[in-house]
């Protein structure tokens, strides 16, 4: 082979060799360039569903705060509905009690021939409008913050009521124990049976309270040995409050937010059912008309309305309306 035929065939390899790196060197930019468009593709794609995890991170939070603000409601409309089938609403048939003066003479002397009963308690009672309390008969109020005072008040009674209500533990809790708080009532409701033999006796134990969970147990404590000393006994009833509370805990919108141991507006209408009740159970009168509220069913729900009797012979004071409007016992 001459030399002219090498030189030929030497550059015949390079222009194919070169015409092969030009086209590697083709597809791989072309390569590059799909590769860069689908990396940015794909960070679009992530960018976007970065976007829409964000929207979804926020759409959850928002839905779970709506949820616990929805549970938080919920859990208070359960404690409603448990407080409102414990004291079964019941419609005394004038649900706006007014103060009507009589007319004449007779009418006034009915009034007098209705039973007489005289509440002696502590400030909760001090917002109870007795005028307002009943039709069917007639409540005068007489303010005892210690149990020393509501014995006091108690010899100052000059005639023999129907009924005599005491409202006088919430307060003693507080320095004396359990026992010796319902030591001393034992002693108030011995001597008002030797004064007024013939007056019945309810007792009113200790409202809930939130200002103090040892107070609270302690008004508890004294409740179930008021119960257990007076469980048959003739003529003491025990007027209990537990629908005030729910699991031993106070229900909190039945008690001031200020000192969580006074009543609000709506504890005081409840706690005023409670003591109509247990007077109209001592005097024998017919039961109340329930009333219901006909966007309420009171008979759903896992937990029942109980209406256990909570003193002495099976006797209890459970049942009140807990309006919201004060004083529409």
């Amino acid at each position: 082979m001459s030399l002219q035929q090498v030189k030929h065939t030497t550059e015949l390899d390079k222009f194919q060799l070169q015409s092969k790196l030009d086209q590697q060197t083709s597809q791989s930019e072309l390569q590059k360039v799909n590769h860069n468009k689908s990396q940015k593709q794909l960070e679009f794609e992530i960018n976007k569903l970065e976007t829409t995890i964000h929207e979804k991170d926020d759409k959850l939070k928002t839905l779970v705060s709506s949820c616990n603000e929805l549970k938080s409601k919920l859990e208070e409309k359960d404690d409603e509905l448990y407080s409102l089938k414990q004291h079964a609403c019941r419609d005394d048939g004038a649900a706006q009690f007014q103060d009507v003066p009589p007319r004449n003479r007779r009418s006034a002397q009915n009034n007098t021939d209705k039973p007489h009963v005289i509440l002696i308690g502590t400030s909760n009672t001090e917002r109870i409008d007795v005028s307002k309390l009943s039709s069917k008969f007639t409540m005068e109020k007489r303010i005892a913050y210690t149990l020393p005072d509501t014995e006091l008040s108690l010899r100052e009674i000059e005639h023999a009521p129907d009924i005599i209500v005491f409202h006088s533990l919430t307060n003693e809790l507080r320095e004396k124990s359990a026992e010796s708080c319902v030591n001393k009532m034992k002693e108030i409701v011995s001597l008002a049976g030797e004064l007024y033999p013939s007056s019945k006796v309810i007792i009113s134990t200790p409202t809930p309270r939130a200002d103090n969970e040892s107070f609270n147990m302690k008004g508890q404590l004294i409740s179930v040995l008021l119960k257990q000393e007076y469980f048959d006994t003739e003529e003491v009833y025990l007027c209990d409050h537990s629908n005030l509370a729910n699991k031993g805990r106070a229900v909190p919108r039945f008690l001031c937010e200020d000192d969580k141991y006074h009543l609000s507006d709506q504890g005081v209408n409840v706690f005023a059912a409670n003591i109509r009740d247990i007077v109209d159970e001592a005097l024998d009168l017919p039961k109340r008309r329930p009333f219901y509220n006909s966007n309420v069913n009171l008979n759903n729900g896992s937990r029942g309305g109980y209406r256990g009797r909570g003193g002495y012979r099976s006797r209890g004071g459970y049942r009140g309306r807990g309006h919201n409007n004060y004083n529409n016992y």
